[in-house]
């Protein structure tokens, strides 16, 4: 998967976002029904803010657009923090005498040979002992829009430009703000499969902000995709 693709994972869950929004009779669903559908329209708007995040660190990176975002560019590793794998390995192959090394499903498979694939794995691993490296892979796109993305993170190769939660996150005195942003920090990709953790944010799980982040990921794509 290319980076330019995940505008348009964003866009389609937009759609759907905001048909849902726009379709539903709110006021003859039950309680129960409304709790439903406003846990599945968060639940895709974490992953619109996740793909909006994946292409704005590989597109100001300079990650090649032409390349799969799986595979290891080391100087955009460096660069941003930010690798798609939680780990990667290379092994040889046993099967096959004359493929000497195989590339495991946690590496790129068109590596140019095992010697140029280790080195960069070594500078990879010395990396990770030294800073922390934030996966794609891991659902955690919150932890790269605070740590990555960031203003405040001047150590880092770009600036966020003013994009709304990307370039500056605060705890505002504004209610309204302070809910949407405990909304995002608490999604999770397994959050459909855990009553626990919706428990946590049903209070604040509201048709208003849901709206709301719906909004501000308009915001964050427009803004995104323009510099991008």
């Amino acid at each position: 998967m290319r980076f330019r693709d995940y505008i348009d994972t964003a866009q389609r869950h937009l759609i759907s976002c905001e048909a849902i929004c726009r379709t539903i009779e709110w006021d003859k669903c039950s309680n129960e029904e409304k709790n439903e559908i406003l846990k599945d329209l968060f639940y895709l708007t974490g992953y619109i803010l996740e793909a909006l995040t994946i292409y704005t660190v590989y597109s100001r990176g300079h990650f090649n657009p032409n390349k799969d975002i799986t595979e290891l560019d080391i100087k955009f590793t460096k660069d941003t923090h930010v690798d798609y794998y939680n780990t990667r390995e290379i092994h040889p192959n046993k099967n096959d005498p004359k493929d000497k090394f195989s590339i495991s499903c946690r590496t790129p498979k068109n590596a140019e040979s095992y010697e140029t694939f280790n080195k960069n794995l070594e500078e990879l691993n010395k990396l990770i002992r030294e800073t922390t490296i934030y996966p794609i892979q891991s659902h955690k796109f919150f932890a790269i829009i605070q740590n990555v993305l960031n203003d405040s993170n001047k150590g880092l190769i770009f600036s966020s430009e003013n994009i709304p939660l990307f370039s500056n996150i605060k705890v505002s005195n504004n209610e309204r703000e302070k809910k949407i942003l405990t909304l995002i920090m608490s999604w999770d990709s397994s959050l459909r499969y855990s009553t626990n953790q919706w428990n946590k944010i049903k209070d604040i799980l509201t048709k208003e902000n849901i709206e709301y982040i719906i909004i501000l990921c308009k915001m964050i794509k427009k803004l995104v995709y323009k510099v991008g």
